[in-house]
């Protein structure tokens, strides 16, 4: 790439090997570098659009790509994404909005995936606090000596973690479980996880 303010030329010596060196002349400009690198009928109802990257305007360019389809009698669409690095995620999510359904969109419809993922992080949350306050009391306990009376106390909080643990992980087994049924379902039916 040869930068440099527009408009200005630039004076390139090239070397081939049958012939030797030469100079050229060009200049300067923009070049736009377009996302869909080909667009066509595949058959007689079947389009075919190449998207290289999801650049800036990639969405627009997709969309006249898909009305010029249209026009040519298009009722199916091969999208060739192969080879494709990725790029700018707000042009992806135009882009998918395309083929989404508009039931897929709505939130509304995902309470229940929000609601298990906010249950998962809730008891998370509880687990690890408790699980803190009770190897602090035993920490506390432990610096205290080593007489009977503190061993008895020691092994009541570690009976009391083991008990809060096997709890808490049950619990927190049983939010996961029923969160990954409620996902299972939605992709069965056709849905984007979490929209």
């Amino acid at each position: 790439m040869l930068t440099g303010p527009h408009g200005t030329k630039v004076k390139l010596q090239i070397h081939r090997p049958s012939g030797g060196y030469f100079e050229l002349m060009v200049e300067r400009d923009r070049i736009e570098v377009k996302a869909i690198l080909y667009s066509g009928m595949a058959s007689e109802n079947i389009g075919y659009i190449r998207l290289a990257r999801f650049s800036d305007g990639c969405s627009n360019e997709l969309r006249a790509a898909i009305k010029n389809l249209k026009n040519k009698s298009m009722k199916s669409l091969i999208l060739d994404l192969r080879d494709n690095p990725g790029g700018l995620l707000l042009e992806s999510i135009k882009i998918s909005s395309f083929f989404l359904p508009d039931r897929a969109l709505r939130s509304t419809e995902f309470l229940g995936v929000h609601l298990g993922v906010s249950a998962v992080f809730l008891a998370l949350g509880v687990l690890v606090f408790g699980i803190q306050r009770h190897v602090a009391g035993i920490a506390a306990l432990a610096a205290r000596g080593h007489d009977a009376e503190t061993a008895q106390e020691l092994a009541v909080q570690l009976n009391r973690l083991l008990a809060y643990l096997l709890a808490g992980g049950a619990f927190l087994c049983a939010v996961l479980a029923a969160m990954t049924y409620g996902i299972l379902e939605r992709i069965d039916q056709g849905f984007a996880v979490f929209g």
